[in-house]
């Protein structure tokens, strides 16, 4: 692509296959030389970005005790360092999600405490905005889709309680903000990068499948798609297949088995597979046992924060849970391949990690010990 800009020649296709990150890394080719260096750059720069972006969003949600945890817990997650030093798109990914939430919390507390800002600043507001959501959608679609249901869903149920409490005008904005999010997402989804970039009617084209697309997300949604698409993971065999007999076409089945997908998708592998080293990607469990130990001691915290985010009722609080939740799901169903979950499952992940910094790791586990204490202390009956 690179060398096709600088000949002034057409760019090449990649079939089956995004063009959005092939642009970005010529793009750093072409300006800055064709050394794969630059890319793994730029993907550590935005794994340092994306720690500030959870001390911001923590910030808005807590204090500023709590979010200097969440940096250092986003920040110095240790996967996050595995996938920044390659050339693949899992760091701009992860940073274009905390950055979106980010600004889905201004949005909706600008919408509860309105102030008069600069039209200049606003604009710039909103090109960030739906930029964002252009760049995540079109880098892995089903994020983009995934945030449009979270809009709707949470956004919606503020637009119905404000509209109760007679507070129309918040509501209609909640309702604008909700409508912003699902038809950018929509639009992204059918955004055709290569004829945009060739200089065609793309963003027309983009806006007219609107409609095509929200069919599509709501088709993929189904447990007949997601059954099929877990299908593609299963025929891959090797190692890392978990539960590849497992079936979820149907809504019984998809709940019946949805717990212990939840169970592989935050918390494998498990301690019986962190010395497998077998197979391809064998030598990584060890290191995943690593990560998994930390996020095991972690997860006393994430309950705890989770349950203070949920009782704030705020809110920004229940975007990043809807966002946690919603994003989990269909990961832990669809993606059977545990290499690749392991890579794909960060966009839940790193924001847990933010949940987990409210909960207060440290002073959870002090009182645990003080409970234990108490009750050793306490007389026999």
């Amino acid at each position: 692509i690179a060398e096709a800009w600088r000949a002034g020649s057409d760019i090449p296709t990649t079939e089956g296959l995004g063009i959005e990150y092939f642009v970005i890394v010529a793009a750093l080719y072409r300006f800055l030389g064709a050394h794969p260096i630059f890319p793994v750059v730029v993907n550590c720069l935005l794994a340092t970005l994306s720690g500030l972006l959870a001390f911001a969003i923590s910030r808005r949600l807590s204090n500023e005790r709590v979010a200097f945890a969440s940096a250092v817990l986003v920040g110095f997650w240790p996967s996050t360092f595995i996938w920044s030093s390659q050339i693949l798109k899992a760091s701009p990914c992860l940073f274009l999600v905390l950055a979106v939430l980010l600004l889905t919390l201004q949005a909706c507390a600008s919408i509860q405490a309105p102030r008069r800002l600069a039209a200049p600043r606003v604009w710039a507001w909103g090109l960030a905005f739906v930029g964002t959501i252009v760049l995540l959608t079109r880098l892995r679609f089903y994020l983009g889709s995934i945030l449009a249901v979270v809009a709707l869903a949470v956004l919606l149920t503020a637009t119905a309680v404000s509209a109760a409490r007679r507070r129309r005008s918040v509501g209609a904005r909640y309702l604008a903000l909700a409508a912003l999010i699902a038809v950018t997402a929509l639009f992204a989804r059918g955004l055709n990068v290569e004829r945009l970039m060739a200089g065609s009617s793309a963003v027309m084209e983009g806006v007219r499948q609107v409609d095509d697309q929200l069919l599509t997300t709501v088709r993929e949604a189904t447990p007949e798609s997601l059954d099929r698409q877990r299908r593609n993971f299963v025929v891959t065999g090797g190692r890392s297949l978990m539960d590849p007999k497992a079936m979820i076409a149907h809504l019984g089945s998809l709940l019946r088995y949805l717990p212990r997908a939840l169970a592989i998708g935050l918390l494998a592998p498990f301690p019986s597979q962190w010395f497998d080293t077998k197979g391809s990607t064998g030598i990584m469990r060890a290191f995943a046992g690593a990560e998994m130990a930390i996020l095991y001691l972690l997860l006393p915290a994430m309950l705890v924060g989770g349950w203070r985010l949920a009782a704030s009722h705020r809110l920004e609080a229940y975007v990043l849970l809807a966002w946690i939740a919603m994003t989990a799901v269909p990961l832990s169903l669809v993606v059977a391949n545990f290499g690749t979950l392991f890579r794909l499952r960060l966009a839940f992940i790193l924001p847990v990690r933010i949940v987990a910094a409210e909960g207060g790791p440290l002073g959870v586990y002090q009182r645990m010990r003080e409970a234990l204490k108490r009750f050793r202390q306490a007389p026999a009956p």
